[in-house]
């Protein structure tokens, strides 16, 4: 999706809002404005209730602009992909091994973020190898307690 124009997602979005189950966009290069312009439009969609952004590349700035607008709704299955900023650098187009230290730093930006929306809300953020092997982080925001790593998959 990276060379079209988001108008047409945002309209279809706009016009699915009230009726919206499931949304999965993975791996579909989108970018940090196309996701801006569609974001508003994902906010509405009022019964969506299993989301998947996994395997795009945005930065955290996008990230958390796009979990502001779905933060409030009925999501029961959520699927962010690790921002840019959890990585040492992009090689050849695909994400490096991701910075752990980055990556926990990021984390904290976003539990926080997830707290002030919505105080119980199950989110995961994902991040890809250069080989796409999927790891993933579970966290529950304002449980603390409730982080936990989980290796390779």
């Amino acid at each position: 999706m990276k060379d079209m124009s988001p108008e047409p997602l945002r309209v279809l979005l706009e016009k699915v809002a009230p009726t919206l189950e499931t949304l999965v966009l993975e791996f579909c290069e989108i970018t940090e404005s196309q996701l801006n312009a569609i974001s508003p439009a994902l906010g509405h969609c009022s019964q969506l209730k299993t989301f998947s952004f996994c395997g795009n590349q945005i930065p955290l700035t996008a990230l958390k602009n796009l979990l502001s607008h779905t933060g409030s709704l009925p999501l029961e299955q959520a699927k962010y992909p690790s921002p840019l900023e959890s990585f040492d650098e992009i090689l050849c187009g695909f994400w490096t091994e991701i910075n752990h230290m980055k990556f926990d730093q990021v984390q904290k930006e976003l539990m926080q973020l997830v707290k002030d929306i919505r105080p119980v809300y199950n989110i995961q953020i994902y991040s890809y190898d250069y080989v796409l092997h999927l790891k993933h982080t579970d966290f529950i925001a304002g449980n603390p307690v409730a982080i936990r790593k989980a290796g390779d998959y």
